[in-house]
Order: structure tokens, then C-alpha cells, then sequence
């Protein structure tokens, strides 16, 4: 059975880093970027509004998020859920999604995607022949939970940024930069920097990706042989929220 009390604290923000306090398609819109809760806080809430003119019927599904073989693995689970899982959104109407599920104890970060789906809806207008399919957008946001035993000075910051100073493996290769993760909260990564004998020799923005606890992932990065030879240290998210040196072992 579920318990409908609050995680000890959770996080949930976006895919993508966006400039501005909210996710937008032509039709909807999904806040807050990023969010966290602690047990004295009310209980997690995502908003969406429907910024369109028409209706728009959605569903929500938490799936649990693991990392396997450089790869993002969704599966069913039944920790957490969220009310409503279905909703018809009016135009211009806001309307909250909250969730819920079990408490436990545990050290390390547990993750979560939450997946909103925007249904098909049929097309019955008398001039068509047949009934035609409109397809719509489905929007992922991550959702990271802290159970009991986790030490509020590993938890996200206001940026969503993991406090923990996390311990890694990292090497270069052809295929880019390869990150094994031995931390209990995940890796935010923005911005990759290598600095060779002090100096920077290799500097790259990147799509927001994530490095779970335990996982080992591959950034795909073009750095060139002589960098990868030489370099001696790595930054992530260099001067910016979530920055991290790591030296080579």
C-alpha cells in the first residue's frame, strides 16, 4: 500500500536548462524548472498550464530512471505516483500535479522520470472521410528522491546541484569523456573543461546530462588526441552553479 506522506526530500527539474522559470510547447506550460522538498515543506507539486486555445487531455507517469551500458533505462515501478494521472486541461487553465509515495531509509539518491504524455484525440470533423489521429508532445522532466539516512549537506541547492563533492572515475577516449560515478547523488553536467598543466586546452558546452549514482557514462565529446594526452585535470560546469575539479588519478 502507498503511504501518502512526503518523500524525506525530493528535486524535480527539467530535461533541458532553459532560461526562464517554466517548460513551454505551443500548448503548455510546466513549472517550476527546479524544486526541492524537505518533510517540514508541502508536499511536491508540478504545475501545468495550458497556454493554447483548444483543450488538451494529458497523462502522468513516473517511471523509475536507471543507467545501464551507457544507457538511459525507463521501467515501471511502484514507489511513487502521482494525482491526477489523467487531467483535461482547458485553455488558459492551471491546474497542480502532485506526488506521493512510500518513505524508506537509504543512502543513496533514488531517480525517477516523470513522463507527460499529451493524448491523441480524434479528429471527427464532417468534411473528413475517416477519424485522423492528432498527435501531440510528451515532456520528461527528472525527479530525484532522498530518503531517510541521506545527509542534508549532499542535498540539491537552490540551482539543483547535488552539494555532495563527488567522487569519480574519468578518463578520454575517442569516443569522448567516460565517467564512472562512486558518489550517492547524481552528476548535473553542463560544461566540460580540461586543463592541461595548468592551462585550458579543451573548453565545451553540453545538452544537460546526468551521471547517476553507480552508473558509467560517456559524454560524447570531439577532443582531439593531443588534449586527451595531456590533460591533467577536469572541470565540470566550469564558473557555474555545480562546479567540480577533479584531477587525474
Amino acid at each position: 500500500m502507498f503511504s501518502q506522506r512526503l518523500f524525506k526530500t525530493m528535486q524535480i527539474c527539467l530535461l533541458l536548462l532553459i532560461p526562464c522559470h517554466c517548460f513551454a510547447s505551443a500548448d503548455l506550460e510546466i513549472w517550476p524548472v527546479t524544486v526541492s522538498w524537505s518533510t517540514q515543506k508541502r508536499t511536491p507539486t508540478v504545475w501545468l498550464r495550458n497556454v493554447g486555445k483548444n483543450s488538451v487531455s494529458l497523462q502522468i507517469r513516473l517511471l523509475k530512471w536507471s543507467q545501464r551500458n551507457n544507457q538511459n533505462i525507463y521501467s515501471d515501478q511502484d514507489q511513487a505516483y502521482a494525482i491526477p494521472t489523467f487531467i483535461n486541461l482547458q485553455s488558459r487553465q492551471e491546474l497542480p500535479i502532485r506526488i506521493y509515495g512510500e518513505t524508506a531509509s537509504g543512502s543513496i539518491e533514488q531517480a525517477y522520470r516523470i513522463v507527460i504524455d499529451q493524448l491523441p484525440e480524434l479528429n471527427i470533423a464532417p468534411h473528413q472521410q475517416q477519424s485522423a489521429i492528432d498527435i501531440r508532445m510528451q515532456y520528461i522532466l527528472p525527479f530525484f528522491v532522498y530518503e531517510q539516512g541521506m545527509s542534508s549537506k549532499l542535498l540539491p541547492d537552490i540551482n539543483g546541484f547535488p552539494r555532495e563533492k563527488h567522487h569519480i572515475q574519468w578518463s578520454l577516449n575517442a569516443d569522448g569523456l567516460a565517467i564512472k560515478n562512486r558518489s550517492q547523488t547524481h552528476m548535473k553536467i553542463t560544461s566540460v573543461t580540461l586543463r592541461c598543466s595548468g592551462v585550458t586546452c579543451f573548453q565545451q558546452s553540453t545538452p544537460v546530462s546526468y551521471v547517476l549514482p553507480g552508473a558509467d557514462i560517456t559524454l560524447p565529446l570531439s577532443i582531439p588526441a593531443t588534449q586527451r594526452n595531456k590533460a591533467t585535470e577536469l572541470i565540470i560546469n566550469n564558473s557555474q552553479p555545480g562546479e567540480e575539479h577533479f584531477r587525474k588519478e
